[in-house]
């Protein structure tokens, strides 16, 4: 009887005790939010939505620095896992249930992360950049990502703009007003102001854009991206 009560009544204080501190870690935090973000996870890359401000992006988190920030997570398909362990403990992204964590940075930077739940052939390739601002420098990005869409100013601008929104690209990508038939892609509005693509695979530039919209498979394969234009309009 001893060395089963033993055992038992020590796996119960170790049960309590987790409880405690899982509540404790999930508890809003005291002080008003500052910042709320929703954050949905994709195979495989994040769309970031800040509803109280009209805006919209994905792969790269902006958050000011001494903000209390709420995030609420969703998945449109399988279970992910948000962890950028400077700044949180891991969270758990599942479909139809909305999870909750809240955080605050105090030095300006970029913070890494990783989902922390396998979600499929690309799992490892699904990156977290969070990136803290001072607030000037975060009311600067913010105006930035309100502003309209670039409008295009020559021929060929302007025939790169109707294929993103008449043509193929429109079926999965937002662009400005143009709203995507099935918005399964990242928000286009502002990309360039992006640093990173691709679940934060690769950096954003002239080459690697024009090799992703080439061939996107060879760059992640089981991405959700079909391409079928010619030459010319890569």
């Amino acid at each position: 009887f001893v060395w089963t009560a033993i055992p038992v009544l020590l796996v119960l204080i170790l049960f309590v005790l987790t409880v405690r501190t899982i509540i404790a870690v999930a508890a809003p935090k005291s002080q008003p939010t500052d910042i709320n973000v929703h954050i949905i996870g994709h195979q495989w890359w994040w769309e970031f939505d800040y509803p109280d401000l009209g805006v919209v992006t994905a792969n790269e988190l902006h958050i000011p620095t001494g903000a209390n920030v709420h995030v609420s997570l969703d998945s449109v398909d399988v279970i992910h896992s948000f962890w950028a362990p400077e700044l949180s403990h891991k969270m758990d992204v599942i479909p139809g249930q909305t999870n909750h964590l809240w955080f605050e940075v105090d030095r300006a930077g970029t913070y890494t992360g990783q989902c922390a739940e396998f979600c499929g052939l690309n799992h490892a390739n699904m990156r977290i950049r969070v990136i803290a601002d001072s607030p000037a420098d975060f009311d600067t990005w913010v105006k930035d990502q309100q502003a309209a869409a670039y409008q295009p100013a020559t021929p060929d601008e302007q025939k790169a703009l109707d294929l993103i929104t008449k043509g193929i690209c429109s079926n999965c990508h937002t662009l400005g007003d143009n709203q995507a038939v099935n918005p399964i892609g990242p928000d286009l509005t502002h990309l360039a102001s992006r640093t990173s693509f691709a679940g934060d695979m690769y950096d954003l530039n002239p080459e690697n854009l024009r090799s992703w919209l080439t061939d996107p498979q060879a760059m992640k394969p089981g991405n959700d991206m079909v391409v079928n234009l010619t030459p010319d309009q890569v």
